[in-house]
């Protein structure tokens, strides 16, 4: 955090840490959602890849999705539960925007939870946050985000984000992007 911060000149104050099984948690407390997928992907959760027995295939445009176990007989679903969700999330190798793809899509997912609850107050109860303890680091504290949902409910309608692109680079084996100063004053300015 403090290495962002001075990075981009702007102060940050709190920060939320979630891992993927946290996701899958959140999306089944709320019931499933819906996403209109941005491309057409297949991917398996266990090979990372467009290969296996256990298949996702998301299409764009849609917010149905496709799912197989044992890569032959295809199930048509309406909403996304946890782990289609995690699926539709993770996938990025063979997405044309890579990792920022990937990204995008978990916006998407994050976006479906917040415009399905009417009540957002639901993910902020103690039993909610006790089954999330392992998937979720924060230094927010329970009454700082009641006081969030309480008083920006209609902010959810408004969310607007933004990347900072770089360019792909390796050193010795470790894939990382490059980001000009240019569009590092753009985040900054943003």
């Amino acid at each position: 955090v403090n290495e962002i911060s001075k990075y981009l000149n702007v102060p940050i104050n709190f920060v939320a840490l979630g891992n993927m099984g946290g996701l899958i948690k959140m999306v089944d407390k709320d019931g499933g959602v819906k996403v209109k997928s941005p491309l057409t992907l297949v991917y398996n959760p266990y090979t990372a890849h467009d290969t296996g027995n256990d298949l996702y295939k998301f299409i764009k445009g849609s917010t149905s999705y496709y799912h197989t176990t044992n890569g032959v007989d295809w199930t048509k679903h309406k909403t996304m539960f946890g782990n289609a969700a995690l699926a539709f999330a993770r996938m990025r190798y063979d997405d044309p925007l890579g990792d920022y793809g990937r990204m995008l899509r978990q916006r998407l997912v994050m976006q479906a939870l917040l415009n399905k609850a009417k009540n957002p107050t639901i993910f902020l109860s103690n039993s909610f946050f006790e089954s999330l303890s392992k998937n979720v680091k924060t230094n927010l504290t329970l009454n700082d985000l009641l006081l969030i949902a309480k008083n920006y409910k209609k902010a959810k309608e408004h969310i607007k984000s933004y990347s900072i692109y770089g360019t792909s680079d390796w050193e010795d084996g470790v894939s990382f992007q490059v980001v000009s100063k240019t569009n590092q004053q753009r985040g900054t300015n943003i």
